[in-house]
């Protein structure tokens, strides 16, 4: 698994261009596919926040090509509890593409 974080210039040009990057300015990029949160949510809390970082883009990265739905959910929990560890889920969002 490869783990990337990019660089967003501090949410300077918007939330929303991630979110259109990664689902397409219609929701509907061809091969990708929401898998957790609400992108609309994630895009109005970092466009509205105070913070000069409002928000982080990331990538989690496989090889395999079919891995199953229960095991990619699970990856995502682990990820959030070790990334974010003392934080209550009410305390952060997160959208899973």
């Amino acid at each position: 698994m490869i783990v990337s974080f990019f660089r967003t210039r501090g949410g300077v040009r918007g939330a929303g261009n991630s979110i259109d990057y990664l689902l397409g300015k219609d929701r509907a990029r061809e091969g990708a596919r929401l898998l957790q949160g609400d992108p609309d949510l994630s895009v109005a809390i970092a466009d509205t926040s105070g913070f000069s970082n409002r928000y982080t883009v990331g990538c989690l990265s496989f090889e395999e090509e079919n891995m199953p739905e229960a095991q990619k959910r699970q990856i995502m929990q682990s990820f959030e509890e070790t990334l974010l560890a003392g934080l209550e889920p009410d305390q952060y969002n997160i959208t899973w593409v």
